[in-house]
């Protein structure tokens, strides 16, 4: 496993539609999920992490409009924190910026930097599983430790179950 495979995959993802690539960005949050909702649970702050995939789900399936999945979305993003870096709890940071980014992409609010959001949101998603700091948040394919290849090897596998169609080019893999 390198980073250069893993670019292979993030690649591969930003190629898909938009729909699809929300997948496979909820699929990298998810594994993430009970740190934020453990930091929420801590913070006693409002938690609408379930309430936000339930509604992606329905949108998914073309029963949510944009505007009721774009309402969790805002409420998920008054949530999170604005300077990584000074967050004292980066796996909450992390994981929940990786979670919004699922709206962000799948109601195509990313503009030009539509594949930095994804890059981003997936190593964010590694990054709190994985348990690193604020360094993180300075995303690197070159710095990605063992723990985050191996994250990356896992989401791809998930991915490529969910979407057997995906591949990543070079050798179909």
């Amino acid at each position: 496993m390198t980073p250069q495979r893993v670019a292979e995959w993030i690649a591969a993802v930003c190629e898909l539609e938009l729909p699809q690539q929300a997948i496979c960005l909820r699929l990298a949050a998810v594994p993430v999920l009970p740190m934020w909702r453990a930091a929420c649970r801590r913070n006693g702050t409002p938690d609408p992490s379930e309430e936000f995939l339930a509604c992606f789900d329905r949108w998914l399936s073309g029963n949510a409009s944009d505007q009721d999945f774009d309402a969790l979305a805002i409420r998920l993003l008054d949530l999170l924190p604005n300077d990584l870096c000074n967050e004292p709890d980066s796996a909450f940071g992390f994981a929940g910026w990786a979670l919004q980014a699922v709206a962000a992409v799948a109601l195509d609010q990313c503009g030009d930097v539509h594949e930095d959001i994804v890059h981003t949101s997936l190593c964010y998603a590694a990054a709190a599983h994985c348990g690193l700091g604020a360094d993180a948040v300075w995303v690197k394919l070159d710095r990605l430790s063992e723990c985050e290849l191996r994250y990356f090897a896992d989401w791809w596998e998930q991915c490529r179950k969910t979407l057997p169609n995906l591949t990543s080019g070079r050798d179909g893999s």
